[in-house]
């Protein structure tokens, strides 16, 4: 122990009491943490095999082992040697074409698949005439109509995404005159085979000829209560005909090849040696298109197109040919009969133009019709005659809507709603949402058949010029309400210096279902 002599020390050496004091307290620190990080290390260790005898229990009560086994080592089998690695791009192949077949295998539950549709109208026209000077009775003498206009029943669908089919029946169906027809009539009756070679689809059956846009849209999706055009459509003939799609579907062309020979009025056959011929050709252009999971959609687009048709006259007997007709009608209304001719020729032409263009609820569409008939004598001069006709529709939808377009076909479809007619919701605050789809529509249409004056079945050539204007409701796309004003102004020849002149209002509504 030091306690007053200390012996006196250099500056660097610290005092003997005071290391030995020092060394003593560091050792025992020192001691105090080496035991703590050894009680620490012992209690880890032993957690962790606990933790593992545990692991070790719960794999073996669910039937595991080990929890890595290493991947069996596959023996080669007997016979096999690297040569034949030779035969497997064969194998392959034979298996890969095995397979193809397979798939082109027809599916037996993937056969036809059965649609049935149908329509019903009814119409109502009534018919406001002013006198006609002369007493001209074409001019007046119209009454008006209230009845079933259609009915019709069919049934359509597909096999094996390979063909399409379609068989329609009609009922019931209003003549020119206002009659009905009595029985079953014909419409459409055929069966289509598509990706067939060089042709791509074909048609073979009872069917339309392709004679512009409006033809092919049919009555189903007409804008007023007659299509456009219809007093210069032709028709179902039996024929067959190929389609053709090219540039991502904007491209279109078709062929067909029919006998001249109209199935309707309860007609399933024709008995003649010579029937008659009719070739028939459309080419349509689609641009500006809009799109929809890439296919076109019909919201926005411009159509240009073409079509042209020849008919070679059938003979009632030989070296006879059978009239060519054409019934001229007050703005196509089919009960308003202006005249029908009856024109002498051994074939014609009839050529069209067309154009229809939409940007969503605004859509107009024009066509351009001429008929030119051979060797026609009239009045002891035979030479070509010509007649023509045109007209204008402009359309707009109040609801925002558009119709669709259909770019297999180069025609218009149904109407895209956006809200059906619901009634349920009357009394909310969005109740005007659900009031179907508005639409308002003009119609300019013309017809001249001045060049058949002096036919000797006595009606009078002259001209026609209609305006139409029209208002539809739509509760859904297959149901409608359409209401038409009509002022038509027909003129007839009395000769070649005078006319007779009438003024004729029209007003009509229909109520028209598809299913």
């Amino acid at each position: 122990m030091c306690i007053n002599k200390t012996p006196k020390l250099k500056s660097t050496e610290a005092p003997k009491c005071t290391k030995q004091v020092r060394n003593s307290f560091f050792t025992k620190e020192t001691r105090t943490v080496k035991q703590l990080w050894e009680k620490c290390l012992l209690t880890f260790i032993a957690t962790v095999i606990s933790l593992s005898v545990g692991a070790s229990n719960l794999l073996a009560q669910n039937g595991v082992t080990a929890l890595y086994e290493p991947t069996p080592q596959v023996a080669a089998p007997q016979g096999y040697y690297v040569a034949d690695a030779v035969d497997l791009e064969a194998r392959i192949s034979q298996l890969e074409s095995q397979l193809k077949k397979k798939q082109d295998k027809p599916d037996p539950k993937k056969g036809f698949t059965r649609v049935i549709d149908g329509r019903v109208y009814f119409d109502s026209y009534s018919i406001d005439q002013k006198g006609c000077d002369t007493g001209n009775t074409n001019l007046t003498s119209r009454t008006n109509y209230n009845g079933i206009r259609d009915l019709r029943v069919g049934v359509k669908g597909e096999g094996y995404n390979i063909f399409d089919y379609k068989v329609d029946l009609c009922f019931i169906e209003a003549t020119g005159s206002g009659s009905n027809r009595s029985g079953v009539n014909l419409k459409d009756v055929w069966f289509g085979v598509k990706n067939v070679p060089f042709l791509e689809y074909v048609r073979i059956g009872h069917y339309r000829l392709e004679e512009g846009v409006s033809v092919l849209t049919g009555g189903t999706n007409t804008t007023f209560l007659e299509f456009d055009g219809r007093d210069f459509a032709t028709g179902r003939r039996i024929g067959i005909s190929s389609r053709h799609l090219w540039a991502r579907d904007q491209i279109r062309f078709f062929a067909g090849f029919f006998y001249n020979q109209d199935l309707a009025k309860n007609e399933r056959y024709q008995l003649r040696d010579d029937q008659g011929s009719v070739t028939n050709l459309r080419l349509t252009f689609l641009s500006n298109v809009s799109r929809k999971e890439g296919k076109i959609d019909g919201k926005r687009f411009l159509l240009f197109g073409g079509n042209y048709s020849y008919f070679d006259a059938n003979k009632s007997s030989p070296g006879v040919y059978t009239a060519a007709s054409f019934t001229e009608r007050f703005a196509t209304v089919d009960q308003m009969t202006l005249a029908t001719y009856t024109i002498p020729t051994n074939g014609y032409h009839k050529f069209g133009l067309e154009f229809a263009a939409q940007n969503g609820p605004f859509s107009v569409q024009s066509e351009l019709y001429v008929n030119q008939y051979n060797s026609v004598a009239i009045n002891g001069t035979t030479k070509d005659r010509t007649i023509f006709g045109s007209y204008v529709t402009v359309r707009y939808f109040l609801t925002g809507d558009y119709r669709k377009f259909s770019a297999d076909n180069a025609a218009w479809g149904a109407v895209d709603l956006k809200h059906n007619l619901d009634l349920r919701k009357v009394g909310d605050y969005n109740f005007a949402e659900h009031l179907g789809a508005w639409e308002i529509a003009a119609k300019w249409g013309y017809t001249e058949t001045s060049q058949l004056f002096g036919l000797s079945n006595g009606v009078f050539a002259g001209s026609v010029n209609d305006f139409t204007l029209g208002l539809n409701w739509y509760w859904t796309s297959n149901a409608r309400w359409l209401f038409d004003y009509i002022h038509a102004v027909p003129s007839q020849m009395r000769n070649n210096a005078n006319r007779d002149h009438s003024d004729t209002d029209i007003f009509a509504a229909s109520f028209r279902y598809n299913f």
